[in-house]
């Protein structure tokens, strides 16, 4: 099951923590001007990366959800370790990039780079 629903709406990037996700990420959803938005790729070496320190939301061995902060970068996760993770690079926001679990990593990743 996929943990976010990803899309742009009136030049803004939504995302929707799905289900449970809402309270192990202690968030209902984000929003950012796509303006703010440097772009999109598919990683899954960052699950393996450290992640820094946990400030709100959840982690287990399979699954991290919530901020995270690490050498003055700021993250949010919302993704389980077999999710093909999509990292969406922000700037001048809260969070430096999002780490995230979506049905159609792939199709998500071009929809917002065409949309930069």
């Amino acid at each position: 099951m996929m943990g976010n629903r990803v899309y742009i709406q009136q030049n803004q990037l939504v995302v929707e923590p799905v289900g449970l996700n809402k309270l192990t990420t202690l968030k209902t959803h984000l929003i950012f001007p796509i303006t703010h938005v440097a772009g999109a790729s598919l990683d899954s070496g960052i699950l393996a990366d450290p992640k820094g320190l946990r400030a709100g939301g959840t982690h287990t061995t399979n699954y991290w959800g919530g901020s995270f902060h690490q050498n003055n970068e700021t993250t949010f996760y919302n993704v389980k370790a077999n999710e093909i993770p999509v990292v969406i690079q922000l700037q001048n926001e809260k969070y430096d990039r999002l780490v995230l679990g979506v049905k159609n990593p792939e199709q998500l990743v071009q929809s917002i780079n065409n949309q930069l």
